[in-house]
This record gives structure tokens, C-alpha cells and sequence, in this order.
């Protein structure tokens, strides 16, 4: 399937057409930005990939129930990955036995819902930025992504030309022509992740 098909194209296709193919590839699109929010959330690493599946099962669920009208599709996602991690969250303490106001406690960082949503919103931004570097990636040579990437920890342009044995004009071009790229892909990203249908 090609990845240039709209997150909401897939999300038409896997709850119309029950399309397996579509859902498998809006799993791959999404899980690493679900796995940084429930990381987020305090989720433990063993539990990750199990409440990774939950928040799937749920989204699967609950998509009919999606309404654009409501909230932007990142948003309500964010929203299901919270819900998730609550219940979570809620059933392993029940089986703990924990009083109400222990529970309460526990979750105070978990339902903080404005708080979760702005840092839901910084990360989407990371999960745009770094989609659309893997995405460009086999576009450039090793050398012009290691570059790039040095030029986004603030190495100078003589420091990066001289660990990577390259003129700084070369560091410059190389630089300036990944970005170029770059900027161009995150562009389609936010008009894809972010669409507003």
C-alpha cells in the first residue's frame, strides 16, 4: 500500500471496508507516536506492547464514534490512548486492592487531560518531524543525513566539515538541499496527519 494514501482515506477503508491492509498500515503509520504517549503516561516497558494492542482494539471500536466536527483526529486519538492507559491503570490497581483515594492519586498525572493534550500536541510535532526524516532518508546519501542531523544538534558547519572530511560550501549544500527536502515533506505530513476531513 502506498504511504502516501491519507490517514483518513485509511480510516474510511478500515472501518468500510473492514480492510485489513488499511488498518495494518494505520497501525504501522501511528504505533510509535501511541508508544511515546503511553510512555508518556507512565506506562511501564513490560506493559507497552500489550496496551499497545488495547488502544488498537479501541481505536477499531470506537472509530465509527470519531466526529471531525468534535476535535482534530490527533487529538481524539491522544484521547483514546489516555482512556486506554486509564483503564489500565485502574484494573492493575484494583487487582492490587488499592483504596479510592490511593487510585486517585496514582492517576492525578493520567487525567490531567490538559496537560496530557499539550504535551500530546509537542509530541505529534516530534512524530511529524521524524516520519518525514525517515521518509526522505533514502533520498540522500548516509553522509547529507549525518550533516543535517549535526547541523540539528548546533555543530557548526567547520565542526561538521571537519569530523565528516567535507568542505564547509559541501556542508552548506548538503545541508540547505536535505532541509529543502524536508520542509517539503513535512509539509504533506501536516496536511495529511493534521486534515481536518
Amino acid at each position: 500500500m502506498d504511504k502516501y494514501v491519507t490517514s483518513h482515506t485509511l480510516l474510511a477503508r478500515a472501518l468500510r471496508n473492514q480492510d485489513q491492509g488499511a488498518w495494518d498500515l494505520f497501525f504501522v503509520r501511528y504505533r510509535r507516536y501511541i508508544v511515546t504517549l503511553l510512555r508518556n503516561l507512565g506506562v511501564d516497558a513490560d506493559e507497552l506492547d500489550d496496551l499497545t494492542q488495547e488502544v488498537m482494539v479501541t481505536l477499531w471500536r470506537r472509530l465509527d464514534s470519531y466526529d471531525k466536527s468534535r476535535s482534530k483526529f490527533r487529538t481524539w486519538l491522544a484521547s483514546v490512548v489516555r482512556f486506554s492507559a486509564m483503564n489500565a491503570r485502574r484494573k492493575h490497581n484494583s487487582r492490587k486492592h488499592i483504596s479510592c483515594e490511593d487510585l486517585d492519586t496514582i492517576d492525578d498525572h493520567v487525567t490531567d487531560e490538559h496537560s496530557y493534550l499539550q504535551s500530546a500536541e509537542v509530541e505529534w510535532k516530534k512524530f511529524i518531524m521524524e516520519t518525514a526524516l525517515n521518509n526522505i532518508r533514502s533520498k540522500f546519501s548516509a553522509k547529507s543525513i549525518r550533516v543535517f542531523e549535526m547541523s540539528l544538534d548546533d555543530c557548526s558547519g567547520d565542526a561538521i566539515a571537519t569530523e565528516l572530511e567535507l568542505s564547509v560550501d559541501n556542508v552548506y549544500t548538503m545541508k540547505r538541499r536535505v532541509k529543502k527536502r524536508l520542509i517539503q515533506e513535512v509539509y504533506f505530513f501536516q496536511k495529511d496527519l493534521n486534515h481536518e476531513c
